[in-house]
């Protein structure tokens, strides 16, 4: 049952070795953020984008348009990258800092004033930098987007305010475990990379999911509105 349990958490978080093996190298980090900012303009409903691109427009404020559309992809990816990855590293980084120092207080119990304590303390290793966070905030993306973008084809595309109540509760519970699910990938990356004992790891979920609803809200209907008004 345990190895059963390792194998699904493997499947739907990435396994550990998949976080480790990931580097500080920009350019994957610059390709990466592109790809969330296309996700971010164009999913989940593409047609809508193609509405606000080219349906119903002149030649000139189409070549507008896709001009606009490609600065907003950059921007969009950006913002989204860097405005998840730099707190959440920031955090996870403190967190590190009093998970050690709790560390060594509790070993320093250990020592009765007969005994010596060491004159220092090995630091401890763990191979996780800004650049690593933000792509594994990217990485999340292979993960739950596809399923995202499937159920919103299959369900929540035609769910309306006039819908029953049912399949608008549906469609919220689904929500709320793809948000869930998001929020348990990015997770995994980061007490992968920082090495967090059960008792961090655990808060480092907590923050996750807050700072992931707060932004996305913020994200949606904010930065996405501010967007949409620079095309024609």
């Amino acid at each position: 049952m345990n190895r059963f349990m390792a194998r699904l958490t493997d499947i739907l978080v990435y396994p550990a070795r998949f976080y480790e093996s990931l580097t500080d190298r920009k350019a994957t980090l610059i390709a990466g953020a592109i790809m969330v900012g296309a996700i971010d303009f164009l999913l989940p409903d593409i047609n809508n984008a193609a509405k606000l691109l080219i349906t119903g427009k002149p030649v000139n404020d189409v070549l507008f348009n896709i001009f606009i559309a490609v600065f907003a992809i950059l921007l969009l990816g950006f913002i989204d990258v860097v405005f998840m990855g730099v707190p959440l590293y920031d955090i996870s980084a403190y967190l590190k800092k009093k998970e050690v120092i709790i560390s060594e207080e509790d070993e320093g119990e250990g020592y009765t004033s007969f005994s010596p304590r060491p004159e220092s303390k090995a630091p401890v290793v763990h191979n996780a930098s800004l650049i690593k966070v933000m792509k594994a905030y990217i990485i999340s993306h292979f993960l739950f987007i596809p399923v995202q973008t499937a159920l919103y084809y299959i369900l929540m595309r035609n769910i309306t305010d006039n819908s029953p109540a049912w399949m608008q509760n549906l469609a919220l519970i689904l929500f709320m475990l793809i948000f869930i699910w998001a929020s348990a990938i990015l997770t995994r990356g980061i007490n992968v990379l920082f090495r967090f004992n059960p008792v961090f790891r655990r808060l480092t979920f907590i923050i996750v999911f807050t700072w992931n609803f707060i932004l996305n809200m913020v994200f949606d209907m904010q930065i996405m509105n501010w967007v949409l008004k620079l095309f024609r």
